[in-house]
């Protein structure tokens, strides 16, 4: 491969990450706002919590086993919802450490 095509996957992955980080923090924002008016839609809090802790015991897997029992979702849509909260967490770290 060529140092041209390297680069330009580099940068799309890149791109790809930032779009997934804006996603989380925006789906973070819709859940606030959901729950400042009261609406249930997504995962609830115990949810999150729950697919954060394993998260964090390095239980990837499991966690998103647990996001698609209890929303009854694909494994894709599970895997997606996932790495959503995973990102919209480390977000909330850096956020907090700087």
């Amino acid at each position: 491969m060529n140092a041209g095509v390297i680069f330009l996957l580099a940068i799309s992955v890149l791109g790809l990450q930032k779009c997934r980080t804006d996603l989380a923090r925006l789906a973070q924002r819709v859940h606030e706002l959901e729950s400042g008016l009261g609406l249930d839609v997504g995962p609830g809090e115990a949810l999150v919590d729950d697919v954060l802790v394993l998260l964090r015991k390095g239980r990837k897997i499991a966690a998103i086993k647990k996001y698609r029992d209890a929303e009854q979702t694909t494994i894709s849509e599970a895997w997606r919802a996932v790495e959503s909260i995973a990102a919209a967490e480390e977000e909330r770290k850096s956020a907090t450490t700087t």
